[in-house]
């Protein structure tokens, strides 16, 4: 896989409406955007396209306290693969609520994502992914799926990830 370089509108603050420009002149091609509203879809990939950018993954919300987050992940991951992306960039936090609770909330959110060749990437954030030890522990406790076809333990495209900067 090659190295992208993608850039969040978002941090363009007040500045946003120009950013696709701006990124484009600066030839800045990848992005990592929120999921527009459906009404507005055809018309947020029209300007992608007229600047000759394109998403390479959705930042959404996971609340992991929700008990139906995983239902409500089709939609996320539907507006993803509009977007023309495969991976869904969230910070989660537990808090106080029981590890296996989480946990199993988030091997339900990677099946669902499954469904849609979708990735969640976690950020690297307390509670859940604070360093590389805690990311590895959430993520051992929240994979434990097998791939359809092979019967083999699937954990690259199918469930909860960390972020690549927990991993070095």
């Amino acid at each position: 896989m090659q190295n992208i370089l993608a850039c969040r509108p978002a941090t363009y603050g007040p500045h946003q409406h120009i950013a696709f420009e701006h990124l484009a002149e600066i030839g800045v091609q990848h992005v990592e955007v929120g999921i527009p509203a459906p009404d507005k879809m055809d018309d947020f990939l029209a300007r992608l396209r007229a600047n000759g950018i394109t998403a390479t993954s959705s930042q959404a919300n996971l609340d992991i306290k929700d008990p139906q987050i995983a239902e409500k992940y089709n939609v996320i991951c539907e507006g993803t693969r509009k977007l023309g992306a495969k991976f869904i960039f969230v910070s989660v936090k537990a808090d106080d609520m029981d590890r296996s609770v989480a946990y199993a909330r988030l091997r339900a959110v990677g099946e669902t994502c499954a469904r849609h060749d979708c990735t969640v990437i976690m950020e690297t954030h307390p509670d859940l992914i604070t360093n590389g030890d805690v990311a590895k522990a959430t993520m051992q406790a929240s994979i434990t799926r097998t791939s359809a076809s092979t019967g083999t333990p699937r954990t690259s495209t199918s469930t909860t990830r960390a972020s690549t900067a927990w991993s070095r």
